[in-house]
């Protein structure tokens, strides 16, 4: 069934003085939003916390977020350290990393991977930050050069999804999975040991995953995967970063953080 929408408003709810880095949701009514130096928790669309320290450490070197059950993590790629937060933005401590990575996925029960861009590994840590295993990249996927994670999907909606050019998807169990996204080569493929790829639409500008949700980005428009598309003229360049909701997605343009909201018709 293809879907329509009706665009309500664009709002733009708040100008930062440094370009975002990662966007989050904070799975009730709200989102994170960080900066390389900062923290903002928006709820309601007004900031109810910030952030910039981590103990009596200053933040610095933030490259990704992402929250699960009761904690925010927040990824300081090159140092090779996960920061853990509460909720409320509180500094829990910190997880050591074996690899370095820029790009941050937690799985639907809370564990934590990782994509080593350097080696080509992808990490796997339990929720509390013990190490589980570590997959070197082979095979015919290792000729990919600049892939990142971009979260957890089942392969089967990802095939469904996606506008693929002219790769025979290969059917890997009903289980979600790390998927990473090749933007040059306009590749997406699962975890490593499945070794499946599905070539995309030369068109396609980019693809996103959200709390289970598929978009991309193809010609003027966001596709988003059951509910629809949106005619993106608001603004000279495509977010980048989302956050999708069922009244509609937070997205990061530039220094803007906007609310689009829509309406989903048949």
């Amino acid at each position: 069934m293809t879907l329509s929408t009706v665009i309500v408003f664009v709002e733009t709810l708040f100008v930062f003085q440094a370009s975002p880095v990662a966007v989050s949701s904070d799975l009730m009514d709200g989102i994170y939003v960080a900066t390389q130096n900062e923290i903002f928790h928006f709820s309601e669309d007004t900031v109810v916390e910030t952030v910039s320290r981590a103990g009596n450490e200053m933040l610095s070197g933030i490259t990704d977020i992402e929250f699960s059950g009761n904690w925010l993590y927040v990824l300081i790629g090159e140092r090779k350290i996960l920061r853990k937060f509460d909720r409320r933005l509180n500094y829990i401590g910190d997880i050591e990393l074996m690899v370095r990575s820029s790009n941050l996925a937690l799985s639907p029960d809370g564990d934590i991977w990782l994509f080593d861009e350097f080696s080509k590994k992808l990490a796997h840590y339990s929720s509390v930050g013990d190490p589980v295993e570590i997959m070197r990249i082979s095979g015919r996927n290792a000729v990919l050069s600049d892939a990142v994670l971009i979260g957890f999907a089942e392969w089967h909606k990802v095939i469904d999804c996606l506008p693929i050019y002219d790769t025979a998807p290969k059917s890997i169990p009903y289980m979600d999975v790390p998927i990473l996204w090749e933007k040059s080569e306009k590749v997406v493929i699962p975890s490593f040991e499945y070794n499946a790829k599905l070539k995309l639409f030369p068109t396609t500008r980019n693809v996103w995953i959200s709390d289970g949700n598929i978009a991309y980005t193809q010609g003027d428009s966001i596709h988003i995967c059951n509910y629809g598309t949106i005619e993106w003229k608001f603004f000279k360049k495509f977010p980048e970063h989302i956050v999708i909701f069922n009244s509609g997605l937070y997205a990061v343009s530039g220094k803007n953080l906007l609310k689009v909201g829509v309406k989903w018709q048949k």
